[in-house]
């Protein structure tokens, strides 16, 4: 099985400091400054200002076609304080309704600290997320690339893919509230430390756009959840909650 990737938008974020990022390209939810922190490339790093809630969230402009994941690459820099989301089929600019992921430091951790999860936000306003996995404890390392993705409808899935492996394929279908068709993918970086510092987190090399998995592949198994047992470092278990209340 192999993963095909066409970008709509690359952004290395290792150029010039930025406050906010890429305003042409990248909307920043909440209305930016004063009233919510932005994402910034800082230190040829993209990270978010600490200045509110040290949350940075944002949507990026260009849509995306259907079938579209966004990625980017781990830094040296997260914490066990730190959080990233990635978000595809965003239903707006703001992300209201959308399929997530979420990945908790710190890094190089074998304890179970760390780990991922995956839900659908807001679920078709019901305000109660959908959840695919709660938590799942998985090593990460900087340098790892870190993918989600959604292909296809009724019988589409989820696709959350490290370094290439596809970690986690879930069925779209599990959730009875629908399956989203919107066209925005988006992030969010934040920090929960209690001196927060745009160094608690940090990725690189941002990209956002059309996806397609090729060759064959197993069936779903795990009512349409694939847990990984082949990827460096992983180690799928349920159990543990992994927040999610500050997902747009």
């Amino acid at each position: 099985m192999g993963v095909v990737l066409t970008p709509v938008y690359t952004n290395s974020c290792q150029g010039a400091n930025q406050n906010p990022a890429d305003p042409t390209n990248i909307f920043e939810i909440g209305g930016g400054l004063p009233t919510n922190d932005v994402l910034q490339i800082l230190n040829a790093k993209l990270t978010t200002t600490v200045e509110v809630q040290a949350d940075g969230t944002a949507s990026l402009v260009p849509n995306m076609p259907g079938d579209h994941y966004i990625s980017v690459t781990l830094t040296d820099e997260m914490l066990a304080t730190s959080a990233l989301f990635l978000y595809v089929r965003g239903s707006d600019e703001n992300l209201d309704d959308n399929y997530a992921l979420d990945i908790a430091g710190p890094l190089n951790d074998d304890t179970g600290q760390s780990g991922y999860g995956i839900t659908a936000t807001n679920d078709n306003g019901s305000g109660t997320p959908f959840v695919w996995v709660d938590f799942a404890p998985m090593t990460f390392q900087a340098g790892d690339i870190i993918a989600f993705a959604a292909i296809g409808g009724a019988s589409g899935s989820l696709y959350f893919i490290v370094n290439g492996v596809i970690i986690f394929q879930g069925a779209l279908n599990l959730n009875p509230d629908g399956i989203y068709s919107g066209l925005k993918a988006g992030l969010q970086l934040a920090t929960v430390a209690g001196t927060p510092s745009p160094t608690d987190i940090g990725v690189i090399n941002l990209s956002a756009g059309g996806i397609a998995i090729t060759g064959g592949g197993g069936d779903l198994i795990d009512g349409g959840i694939i847990p990984a047992d082949t990827a460096s470092g992983s180690n799928y278990e349920n159990g543990g909650v992994l927040p999610t209340s500050d997902a747009p």
